[in-house]
């Protein structure tokens, strides 16, 4: 256990640092809102600076969750992703293995399939939560998963191949286990990483010391203790080092040599910092096997009393049983039969003693009892007495709490009744202007269609008959500078009946009878890219609810007219369009890299939203516009999905 919990912290110091030099760093450039996306990162980063403050981790977690549910609503994923990676570093620091999974599926979740950061530190610590739980055949799955990143940096694959081994070891499977650890030490020597290398090695010299191979254990543990001189190193490794060398030394009846790196990592013990996972119980529990070794049966009942002590401190049950039994067969060969029988015995004579001290207070209680035998009668006389007078005033407290009941329940009844009244006759008037939202739409799109038609047969066609005879003037011989003419008019006359057949398509898009909106976005925005300059992408991370063929018009027209806004108006080259559900609403948000709008385009009455804002106010919607003159714009619109649905044809 020591050893994975050392493997399992290096790299957790390793991931830190990748976490602060890169993924979770604010987000530059366009937001979707300045305002709401400074305050999340800003709470994101009292959060971090909270978390490495002694009993504020808490506090840091309540701020995380209220970020989390507000980067949620607003659709801002970064906010989101760095929110759950910091809980789940929380979380596993305390111990919460099982938290720490959950929230790791919500990172992975909230991770696109382009954004590998969020993918690779899902898998990563979803593998230590089920390597430090000791669910060993998802935490080996969830390690081979995380090296299949092909961004994983050298360090952290160097981690996972060490965690990988150490399970391996655990497992018995010693030839793939000196497999993995092989391949991370050959990491570590290329990045000269000291801390991994002598990881790497004090692990591997558990194989051949479990196989009684003195010379290659030995030989791993001297480069380990060769690096740890040579080179700074955190204190806790080197007294690892130290620890794995005393049990080495015992393993192969070396007690004197186990007693001086006992004593080495005694020193190394005390410079450690708190915080870490203590097993500082190791050093007198090792120095106790040595003093075995050697006979000396009073030390080592000292090095193992002084075992038992700082255990207590950290509740390593293994270790706990280990160090008992050592203490039982000393005390068994000094001929310390009682101390050996308590050993054994111990919680179980501590629980009769206590049971032994509650029925010595049972006794003295009758005895006193007793002898006030009379004292008691008159006291049970008056308490009955005062039990009936008690019983009369309950008897009339209880009708006067019926009746009071009574006219309460009447009244909320009465309150009840009024308040479903009102809901119900605001539900009713909220159907009704939905009906006549409805209807002006309907009718605005008959006349569409009706203006479609006239387009595209009456002036289509008026149009095309001026081409034949235009086409026919070609025959007639006539001057050059006449025919140059006619061809000039031939060529406006197809630019415009061009434009005519795209607006008629425009007033009529047919594509909603045969697709729903999220396809026939598809469509238009497929058909946009190939007809304009500009490089358009709809972001659609989850499913989104079926809606009417009305709602889907509405909301179809809102995306039409804000992307004819920014191809023509900003003259974008890149837009984005995302479309989010969450919590009973539907957010639409459209970015562009164009060069904005003047102030009063920006207002709910200008010219270019006037058809947008009517829609959106027409269902109590918001619509919320950020721009910059050269720079971009940003609408975010949010919908209530029951009054989008309460458009849907019966």
């Amino acid at each position: 256990m020591q050893n994975k919990y050392v493997s399992c912290l290096a790299g957790i110091g390793l991931l830190l640092q990748l976490y602060v030099s890169g993924y979770a760093q604010p987000e530059q450039g366009i937001s979707i809102s300045s305002f709401d996306t400074a305050g999340l990162m800003q709470d994101i980063d009292r959060a971090r600076t909270l978390r490495v403050i002694p009993g504020k981790a808490a506090e840091a977690k309540t701020i995380l969750y209220k970020t989390l549910e507000r980067s949620r609503i607003s659709g801002y994923g970064r906010a989101e992703r760095n929110a759950l990676l910091m809980l789940v570093q929380i979380c596993y620091s305390e111990g919460d293995y099982n938290q720490a999974l959950q929230l790791t599926d919500a990172l992975e979740k909230a991770s696109p399939v382009t954004n590998q950061d969020g993918r690779l530190y899902a898998h990563y610590f979803r593998a230590l939560a089920f390597h430090m739980s000791g669910r060993h055949k998802e935490a080996f799955k969830s390690y081979t998963e995380t090296l299949r990143f092909h961004m994983l940096a050298p360090a952290m694959k160097a981690d996972i191949l060490n965690n990988m081994a150490d399970i391996l070891f655990q497992q018995n499977q010693d030839a793939k286990a000196r497999h993995y650890f092989e391949e991370a030490i050959a990491l570590a020597k290329q990045r000269k990483d000291y801390a991994m290398l002598v990881t790497g090695y004090t692990n591997i010299s558990r194989i051949p010391a479990r196989n009684n191979d003195y010379a290659a254990a030995k030989a791993y543990l001297d480069s380990s203790i060769a690096i740890v001189r040579q080179h700074p190193v955190a204190a806790h490794l080197v007294m690892t080092v130290y620890l794995r060398q005393a049990d080495f030394f015992n393993r192969f009846d070396m007690p004197d040599s186990a007693l001086a790196a006992a004593k080495q990592a005694r020193k190394y013990h005390t410079a450690r910092k708190e915080g870490k996972r203590s097993t500082g119980h190791q050093i007198p529990m090792f120095a106790g096997d040595a003093y075995l070794l050697k006979g000396d049966y009073k030390k080592a009942e000292q090095a193992f009393m002084t075992a038992l002590d700082e255990i207590d401190s950290v509740h390593n049950k293994t270790d706990l049983l280990y160090t008992l039994h050592k203490l039982s067969n000393i005390f068994e060969k000094t001929n310390q039969y009682r101390k050996a029988y308590y050993a054994h015995l111990n919680s179980h004579n501590i629980v009769e003693e206590v049971k032994s001290n509650e029925k010595l207070l049972k006794i003295q209680e009758l005895e006193a009892r007793y002898s006030t035998s009379e004292k008691d009668k008159e006291i049970a006389r008056k308490n009955l007495r005062l039990s009936q007078s008690q019983k009369s005033i309950a008897q009339k407290n209880l009708l006067i709490i019926s009746i009071s009941a009574c006219a309460v329940i009447l009244l909320l009844l009465s309150i009840g009744i009024y308040l479903a009244y009102r809901r119900r006759q605001k539900i009713m008037h909220e159907q009704m202007k939905t009906e006549v939202l409805k209807g002006i739409m309907q009718g605005e799109e008959k006349e569409r269609r009706r203006l479609a038609g006239e387009l595209h047969d009456g002036i289509g066609g008026m149009i095309a008959a001026i081409k034949m005879n235009m086409s026919a003037l070609n025959a007639v011989a006539l001057p050059s500078d006449v025919h140059k003419k006619l061809e000039d008019i031939h060529i406006m006359l197809e630019d415009t009946h061009t434009e005519v057949r795209t607006s008629a398509h425009n007033l009529m898009p047919d594509v909603l009878n045969r697709y729903h909106l999220q396809d026939a976005l598809v469509q238009l925005i497929d058909k946009l890219n190939k007809v304009s300059a500009a490089t358009i992408h709809l972001h659609t991370p989850y499913p989104l609810t079926p809606l009417g063929k009305t709602a889907e018009l509405l909301l179809y027209r809102i995306l039409q007219e804000a992307l004819q806004n920014a191809l023509k108006h900003a003259e974008a080259t890149l837009i984005e369009i995302q479309l989010l559900e969450y919590n009973g609403y539907l957010t639409i948000t459209i970015e562009d890299n164009g060069k904005g709008m003047p102030d009063q385009l920006q207002a709910p009455g200008g010219i270019g939203f006037k058809n947008i804002s009517w829609r959106i106010q027409s269902l109590k919607g918001t619509l919320g516009v950020e721009s910059r003159p050269g720079a971009y714009t940003i609408v975010r619109i949010v919908l209530e999905l029951q009054k989008l649905l309460f458009l849907k044809e019966e």
